[in-house]
């Protein structure tokens, strides 16, 4: 299914509203894992299909005493660059990440899926062979298996993870392919644990 950018951007927004007003109400209550209930991040490469993506998640809830759900959205940006005699325009992606995270104290497996939209004006992949086109909206499915540390006294995260890229609708299928992506941010409201 093709939806227009005014489109996609209008449904875009109403989720990532709907996620910082959601997360507003939140319950206040402890979990049994010390895990934020918010965070903002920047990553690079990684589940975004971006050089660079900037990232807000929410965890969606805790399962049993050792798995969380996290639900993320994201911005991405691919630079422009010139390719022979033409400058290829920029890019920007917005990732839609499901991911668990398994383990206890500061250390978690990740395991995730997503589905990355990347809009693109004829951007250039000069890095495959032959140099791929990407036409104006573009859909990328990737899965990841990683590393989370998270702090819980600072409140900070890094995580390190490999992935599949998956081709789906307009995607080439020569792009599917392994990739790496290492992503660092920090809890919103943070509270420091109490031992």
């Amino acid at each position: 299914m093709i939806i227009s950018m005014k489109k996609f951007f209008k449904y875009y927004s109403c989720i990532l509203l709907f996620a910082l007003l959601h997360s507003a109400s939140y319950s206040q209550q402890e979990d049994s894992i010390h895990f934020p209930k918010q965070a903002i991040g920047a990553e690079v490469l990684g589940q975004g299909a971006a050089l660079f993506t900037v990232n807000y998640e929410r965890k969606l809830l805790c399962i049993g005493n050792r798995s969380i759900l996290i639900f993320r959205l994201g911005v991405g940006y691919i630079p422009g660059d010139s390719v022979g005699n033409k400058y290829q325009k920029s890019a920007w992606t917005f990732p839609f990440i499901i991911s668990s995270y398994i383990g206890h104290t500061n250390h978690f497996l990740a395991i995730g899926a997503g589905y990355t939209v990347l809009l693109a004006h004829n951007f250039v992949d000069s890095t495959s062979s032959p140099p791929t086109i990407f036409k104006n909206i573009e859909y990328i499915f990737s899965m990841k298996l990683g590393y989370r540390y998270y702090s819980s006294k600072y409140g900070f995260f890094i995580e390190a993870y490999p992935m599949l890229q998956f081709a789906i609708s307009g995607y080439p299928s020569e792009l599917s392919r392994y990739s790496f992506g290492v992503s660092m941010g920090s809890a919103l409201k943070h509270r420091k644990k109490h031992r």
